[in-house]
């Protein structure tokens, strides 16, 4: 289960919100927002372009965020 208050907290910490996010990982603004809001699940793929995104490469606090 995704935590979401860690991912905001990594989104701030990059200097983005989450409309630059969904723009920097090639998905629409609203769609970022259904998937994490648990509406819809974020893809394999979706995740590894956010850890981009946000420079997460610890696997431990990639691990913290989507598999909290």
């Amino acid at each position: 289960m995704l935590d979401v208050n860690k991912l905001n907290g990594k989104i701030a910490e990059a200097g983005l919100n989450r409309t630059k996010l969904a723009a920097a990982i090639g998905i629409a603004p609203n769609t970022l927002s259904r998937k994490l809001s648990g509406k819809r699940d974020l893809t394999v793929g979706e995740i590894d372009r956010i850890c981009t995104a946000l420079k997460i490469t610890d696997g431990a606090t990639k691990a913290s965020i989507f598999l909290a």
